[in-house]
């Protein structure tokens, strides 16, 4: 499957991401990254890239908050970790009421893709 890499790009641009590393959120705005990526730039001091895949990340647009790990796995952590930081991005960001997600449905590169499951 050929990769769209300017629809991905725009779709990238298009969210805010969101890692959580060492119990912390970090936010990504503006970017065409994506999270395997950013987390890379963040140098071996704050993440081992070895790890990513066990890293809760995410992103949210249009009042919708999704959370995933791995090969965009629903896990019991990913899902203890949504409901720990949906309060934080809620606040961050002035968020009333958000969907709240976990896991997706692999799909086109550059559209959202289907969340598996709601969590709140």
């Amino acid at each position: 499957m050929k990769i769209d890499k300017e629809k991905e790009a725009i779709f990238h641009r298009g969210r805010i991401a969101f890692l959580i590393i060492d119990n912390e959120i970090i936010f990504l705005e503006n970017s065409s990254l994506s999270h395997y990526d950013w987390a890379k730039s963040l140098g071996k001091e704050k993440f081992d890239i070895n790890n990513f895949n066990e890293i809760t990340r995410g992103y949210f647009k249009e009042n919708n908050i999704y959370f995933y790990s791995g090969n965009f796995e629903v896990t019991d952590k990913v899902i203890k970790d949504a409901k720990t930081y949906t309060p934080v991005i809620c606040k961050t960001y002035n968020l009333t009421s958000p969907n709240v997600y976990g896991g997706m449905i692999v799909g086109e590169v550059g559209t959202v893709w289907q969340p598996k499951i709601k969590i709140m």
